[in-house]
């Protein structure tokens, strides 16, 4: 198989974008490869402009490189998670208030 048709059926299958599933498949070997799957496919994510997830790619990317252990890195990374959550369930409160004035 062509890595082409396997990087598009590995990144339709977590529900991620080919570009996030070429930024993710780097950290297989260091067993964060979940976390960065979980980052990648929530809807706050997918929700940002194309510039803020580029920040997200870049960063992700380096974090890799850095000369840190595994612990911080898995630290920055679950930070990462919990503040898209946090910024999902702000939209959802403002989208209910929204509603709820109309």
């Amino acid at each position: 198989m062509n890595h082409f048709v396997y990087n598009t059926l590995s990144a339709l299958s977590y529900h991620i974008s080919k570009k996030s599933f070429l930024v993710v498949k780097k950290w297989r070997d260091l067993e964060l490869f979940t976390l960065i799957i979980d980052i990648f496919s929530s809807p706050a994510f997918k929700s940002l402009t194309r510039e803020e997830q580029e920040k997200l790619y870049v960063y992700i990317d380096e974090l890799r490189g850095k000369d840190i252990d595994r612990e911080e890195k898995k630290k920055w990374l679950t930070i990462c998670l919990e503040q898209l959550e946090s910024i999902e369930l702000k939209e959802e409160v403002l989208s209910r208030t929204l509603k709820k004035k109309d």
